[in-house]
């Protein structure tokens, strides 16, 4: 009964883990017209690293008491550990800056720093079910939001804005690819080792579920920003969600809907940050425990 509950929970969390900042900051400036393409080719990119891991960490696992799962686990611990927390820094980052911009720009930006570290820190404390059930209603927000934003702003779509006449060449496609493996690939690889690390075994169905619904959410906000702008335009937005989300207007009470766009992006940096930052200390006690000789049966 656990298990089925974790691997419920689960796939919210890694949804959101994938959203991140990805959803504030991309498609991201200086990206040409085949930037779909290139969002598209990532994901699948990401699947197949991501069954990869997946099938190596439950490789692994079922061997840990193994003279070279051992030591594979410890080696590849304090990159794995540098590569969360750079991730989690940068996520934190990015929403400050956001925050200092965009949702406070007349509150001096140590103040939000401040502000989002507390946040970060009382959820990061919290026993592991906490963050499993945080993430379920805030999944539910999240994927409501960018339902509702689609809906609100479809009359004013232009299917031809994403119309794609000719394929790219190898080397073009590769350009526009490139930008979300460092954004949406490699990130997500984090979640299966987060579960490894904190549930000691591995639920390939919830995790790619999980990266699946991330996934689509995050294709259905680029389609937003390219339907409403086009490409040339929303490569030229820091943040070009919230750009499109400020248009889109709700009859005579509601002019716009920027509000329900700093909830979505305050909580997917909040989770994304939070899993990031716990993984890269759970990984590095650990590796201080072995190197201590009290690792914990």
């Amino acid at each position: 009964m656990k298990q089925a509950k974790t691997g419920r929970v689960l796939l919210p969390l890694a949804a959101l883990t994938v959203l991140g900042d990805a959803v504030l900051i991309l498609p991201g400036k200086g990206s040409g017209k085949y930037l779909f393409l290139g969002a598209v080719t990532a994901i699948l990119i990401a699947f197949l690293l991501y069954g990869a891991v997946l099938f190596v960490l439950d490789f692994l696992l079922k061997r840990k008491n193994r003279i070279y799962a051992k030591a594979i686990l410890a080696i590849s611990s304090f990159p794995i550990a540098a590569y969360a927390f750079f991730c989690g820094a940068l996520c934190f980052r990015r929403f400050v800056r956001f925050a200092s911009e965009i949702l406070l720009p007349h509150t001096h930006k140590v103040w939000i720093f401040l502000i989002f570290t507390a946040v970060v820190f009382a959820l990061a404390v919290k026993p592991n079910e906490v963050i499993f059930k945080f993430s379920l209603p805030a999944f539910t927000v999240c994927g409501s939001v960018i339902v509702l934003i689609l809906i609100l702003s479809g009359r004013d779509f232009k299917i031809g804005n994403i119309a794609i006449y000719s394929l790219p060449d190898a080397g073009t496609l590769t350009r526009e690819t490139v930008p979300f493996l460092k954004s949406i690939t490699a990130p997500a690889l984090l979640i299966p080792v987060y579960q490894a690390v904190y549930e000691k075994r591995i639920e390939p169905g919830a995790c790619l579920r999980g990266l699946a619904a991330g996934s689509l959410l995050l294709i259905a906000c680029f389609a937003e920003c390219l339907l409403l702008f086009g490409v040339a335009l929303s490569a030229r937005f820091d943040y070009p969600l919230y750009s499109a989300v400020s248009t889109v207007t709700v009859g005579p009470l509601f002019t716009r809907m920027d509000g329900v766009a700093y909830g979505l992006f305050f909580l997917t940096a909040l989770v994304k940050t939070v899993l990031c930052f716990r993984l890269a200390v759970a990984l590095l006690r650990r590796l201080h425990e072995r190197g201590g000789g009290t690792e914990r049966r």
